[in-house]
């Protein structure tokens, strides 16, 4: 999403972005408020510098000694002296005017905790992504309003008088609970730069024909044409905008470590944040789709894979393989001039070997289980869960991904790059969603003032 500012809205207006909501039409001062879509990091100085991101209440059944409170941020590396744990700073009161307020340090000593914060120590340059457990406390009683930071300081070295605001902390978000839970939705991670708006487009009409009942997008810049496409869902009440910012400062609109150090906590703030709504959650970007061969959409494959051995016990992650679709002439993959320009999964429908395990999977996550997770991985169980993750089987379905050349690129590793001629298969599995599809992206690039299919 592109924050816009007042003297700018006019102009995207005519990309399709009018009747926007209000929160869309400003930029947003420092430290004045926060707004549903926003995701801006609050930094408290330390010995090291701590950007808090987001704050959770969990209360599932599934976790030992419920409720706990979840803090996800990224923190500088301690060069100096042993680990130690960093301690949840909170504030809770009963109103908005601070009455009955109560401010403490609470010691993080779970179990589950200290697993986490161990897997989530995922160094990216100096930063590490940290999700940090620690017990409600007296905010048990007084929930109305929590504030919530994160200190390497003990207990008793807390500065005297210290005052949590909008500057230094954030606010405790408890997630909606709503009677209608969506059987599968998506968490696009981080968006930047330029994604063609025809797309965008079709990739969120194949979404819906594989039985994705909602898209969560974490943007961080990209640019208008794309964000056009991205309002246009949001308007419709199909996609949720989330707004990231860089930490690190970067030349242009990307930087991998700051991009890589930020997925991570983006995908599990999606997890906490809709953790009652989706029963299940997949994490992927826009050249990814997860398709069944046996079935047309997800629930129907999750009707077949749950009755058999061993998927028949509580998995916190089913996890697919991925099988490049690339569209490289150099590998024979030409297109299929006979479809349209706007259909790119109909066009392009020579794949590669389906890569073996271990290579740029994705999975689904089941948010009863799942600690926290990024674009690959769940990184832990919570305590009712005892099985991590699965592999479903390729024939049963697999991870598309449609790109360029895939040699000497990670999961092309195993293959014999250098015969080209041997590394595609034709398939026309995609041709069965044509019909559909083809319906469906006509007529939203109709509404879009986009090309339609002739």
């Amino acid at each position: 999403m592109v924050i816009l500012t007042r003297n700018r809205h006019e102009r995207l207006s005519r990309l399709g972005l009018s009747g926007l909501r209000e929160s869309y039409d400003v930029t947003l001062p420092a430290h004045e408020g926060r707004p549903a879509w926003d995701g801006n990091y609050r930094r408290v100085n330390e010995e090291v510098d701590i950007y808090l991101y987001s704050a959770f209440w969990d209360d599932r059944p599934t976790v030992a000694n419920a409720p706990v409170i979840r803090v996800l941020a990224a923190v500088q590396k301690l060069y100096r002296g042993p680990p130690r744990l960093l301690h949840c700073v909170l504030t809770c009161s009963g109103d908005t005017k601070g009455s009955s307020q109560h401010h403490f340090v609470s010691t993080p000593t779970d179990k589950l905790q200290i697993a986490t914060y161990k897997v989530l120590t995922n160094r990216e340059g100096r930063y590490g992504r940290f999700l940090v457990t620690c017990s409600p406390g007296a905010c048990t009683k007084y929930f109305s309003i929590i504030r919530a930071s994160l200190s390497y300081l003990e207990p008793e070295n807390q500065p005297a008088g210290q005052q949590l605001n909008d500057s230094n902390s954030v606010p405790v978000e408890f997630p909606l609970k709503p009677r209608n839970v969506i059987d599968f939705g998506t968490c696009h991670p981080i968006a930047f730069g330029h994604l063609d708006p025809y797309r965008l487009v079709e990739w969120f009409e194949m979404q819906k024909l594989l039985g994705i009942g909602r898209v969560v997008m974490y943007n961080d810049t990209l640019d208008e044409s794309s964000s056009a496409v991205l309002f246009h869902y949001g308007r419709q009440g199909y996609l949720d905008i989330r707004q990231t910012r860089p930490l690190m400062k970067t030349r242009g609109t990307y930087n991998k470590r700051d991009y890589g150090l930020r997925m991570g906590l983006s995908t599990t703030d999606c997890l906490y944040r809709y953790l009652y709504t989706f029963k299940n959650i997949i994490s992927m970007d826009a050249d990814e789709l997860i398709v069944p061969r046996s079935v047309r959409t997800l629930p129907e494959l999750w009707a077949i894979v749950k009755r058999t051995k061993p998927f028949d016990v509580d998995v916190a992650s089913l996890k697919f393989q991925n099988v490049n679709w690339p569209a490289d002439p150099g590998l024979k993959a030409d297109p299929d001039k006979d479809k349209p320009f706007q259909l790119h999964y109909m066009r392009y429908r020579n794949r590669q070997h389906v890569n073996p395990i271990g290579y740029h999977m994705k999975h689904v996550v089941d948010p009863m289980g799942c600690a926290a997770f990024n674009q690959h991985r769940c990184m832990g169980t919570v305590e009712g869960y005892k099985t991590l993750e699965l592999w479903v089987n390729a024939t049963l379905g697999t991870l598309h991904h449609y790109r360029g050349t895939m040699c000497n690129i990670g999961g092309a590793k195993h293959m014999n790059c250098s015969d080209p001629n041997h590394m595609v298969i034709s398939d026309d599995m995609m041709l069965r969603y044509e019909d559909h599809l083809t319906k469906a992206v006509n007529q939203q690039l109709r509404e879009l003032g986009l090309q339609t299919i002739t």
